[in-house]
């Protein structure tokens, strides 16, 4: 078998070849892959499915001469480390490690342990008393956590090996079980011949394979630029996903996503964000070590500035991920973010609120990364081709930036607890839609009026201390009142819901309306 024949060209290969290839280095796991996630059920669906013929999905393979770190083990089993030499290409899998781990090790690896490293039982089982033809899934048998297997359940790894399949039959016909015997042999034929359709990307064209990978949507593990980045850039010790980690956990925020600094890193080389492979990334990486510098630096100072003076302590507080990149290539390319300080949050609440990045295509990103910059020169923070009418808010839909852009109005009022001690709604915020609860939980959730800032744990008691009748001592349940934009207690809005939510909806209109005219904006009420 040539890694020519079997990978030039998509074509249809038997499952027993597959493996062979995995186990002699032919195929490879690049070491940026995802880790082995699937759950029991997942395995054993997987094996009913090839004994019944079901198809299972193709195969995404890269060929290329370019040279990725691997994976040093496939679940709990060392893999080959064999790379091809010359001018031969290497074969990796971009898409199939879930499907392709579940069955080389259930059919390659004579397993002699109860269990993997990673918690994964092992070895799998059929049971020969079940049919070929009829059942499901529990046909197949795990590892039992006590005890011995069953007599009559085969170990799936002896089908592929005609030593170990020939010591169970004549085991089997023995004890008299030469059905079983008979059985195992034709389940092993049935597996041998399963076919998967194997699909290569042959080129070195490493931005036309990220977009392979970033169209991979198998079992909802995609891949995108930031892992092709890595791959690529990987080895002598520099791991760039550590390098993003460093930088997200020197933030302190809860998560930032890759692919941020990725573009942020495109913004710096003068890339375009949408239609710019990586291949120009990786030669600046590897051309330009003190980038990545630049970068930390930039996002840093960014996050900074965002913490400071706009509320946001977290990616689920930014409206869009590419005011955090604007900022932070200003602040790379030595813009004194703290200096044009007003203008800044003036800009950031602007597009914001007229929603201005949504749909942005390249051109217009380009020309906003050159705008902020601009702005830390004391130019106009208002955009020129700005939209400037803001229509007041008519539903809250989830993750909407208009809805975001509320949801930090009511962080920015003087939150309170049940105690009355003060509550920080900009790291409530930082957490996510969980914060956001309905103020009225049996009334429309997506009503402008009914949403309210609170941690999820307090929320039972903060809605029963809002609607209680305390006038207490020291006024805390006023306060609590206040903070969420409600009216004193006794006021007549508490006798309907929907009156209520309708005065809160118009309050809020108010305070959000004063906010964005203060931005140079025209506010609508509809």
């Amino acid at each position: 078998m040539t890694r020519r024949k079997l990978f030039d060209n998509p074509r249809i290969q038997r499952l027993q070849a597959i493996m062979e290839a995995i186990g002699s280095g032919e195929l490879q796991f690049p070491e940026f892959q995802r880790p082995y996630v699937w759950k029991d059920d997942q395995r054993l669906r997987l094996l009913d499915s090839i004994l019944k013929g079901l198809p299972i999905g193709s195969i995404l393979i890269w060929r290329t001469s370019a040279r990725l770190a691997l994976q040093k083990k496939l679940g709990n089993e060392p893999l080959p480390l064999q790379h091809s030499g010359g001018d031969q290409l290497f074969n990796y899998i971009i898409d199939g490690l879930q499907r392709l781990m579940t069955l080389y090790n259930a059919l390659k690896v004579p397993h002699a342990s109860q269990g993997a490293d990673d918690g994964v039982r092992w070895p799998v089982f059929f049971d020969l008393d079940e049919s070929l033809e009829e059942g499901d899934e529990q046909r197949f048998k795990l590892q039992p956590r006590r005890g011995k297997p069953e007599s009559s359940w085969l170990p799936m790894s002896a089908l592929f090996s005609p030593r170990e399949l020939w010591i169970h039959q004549k085991e089997f016909i023995s004890n008299g079980r030469e059905d079983f015997a008979n059985k195992a042999e034709n389940l092993a034929n049935l597996f041998k011949d399963y076919e998967i359709a194997v699909v290569p990307i042959v080129s070195d064209d490493l931005d036309l394979a990220t977009i392979s990978f970033e169209r991979v949507n198998t079992q909802g593990t995609p891949m995108g630029q930031a892992d092709m980045l890595r791959a690529l850039t990987y080895g002598d010790g520099f791991d760039l996903r550590e390098k993003f980690k460093a930088i997200t956990e020197s933030l302190a925020w809860p998560h930032l996503a890759e692919d941020v600094y990725v573009n942020t890193l495109k913004a710096l080389i003068g890339h375009s964000i949408y239609s710019g492979g990586v291949a120009r990334v990786v030669e600046q990486v590897r051309k330009n070590p003190g980038l990545i510098e630049r970068l930390q630096s930039g996002i840093a100072t960014a996050a900074t500035f965002l913490q400071k003076h706009c509320g946001v302590y977290g990616e689920e507080a930014l409206p869009y991920a590419y005011q955090l990149v604007a900022l932070a290539r200003a602040a790379a390319n030595d813009c004194d973010l703290e200096s044009a300080a007003e203008g800044l949050k003036t800009w950031f609440w602007a597009t914001t609120y007229t929603e201005y990045l949504s749909q942005a295509t390249d051109k217009q990103l380009r020309e906003t990364f050159e705008h902020v910059e601009a702005v830390c020169q004391q130019q106009e923070p208002i955009p020129k081709d700005m939209n400037r009418k803001v229509i007041a808010l008519e539903r809250f839909f989830g993750k909407a930036v208009r809805s975001l852009a509320r949801a930090h109005l009511l962080a920015r009022q003087s939150l309170v607890d049940v105690h009355g001690s003060p509550v920080n709604g900009a790291l409530l915020l930082a957490r996510g839609t969980e914060t956001w609860a309905a103020l009225r939980p049996n009334q429309d959730k997506r009503h402008p009026g009914n949403r309210i800032l609170v941690d999820p744990a307090d929320a039972r008691d903060t809605r029963a201390a809002l609607f209680s009748q305390s006038t207490d001592l020291f006024g805390a349940a006023n306060k609590l009142r206040a903070g969420h934009v409600l009216p004193d207690s006794g006021h007549t809005a508490y006798r309907d819901d929907t009156q209520l939510l309708q005065w809160r909806k118009e309050r809020l209109d108010t305070l959000e309306g004063d906010f964005v005219k203060s931005l140079g904006l025209e506010y609508i009420v509809e």
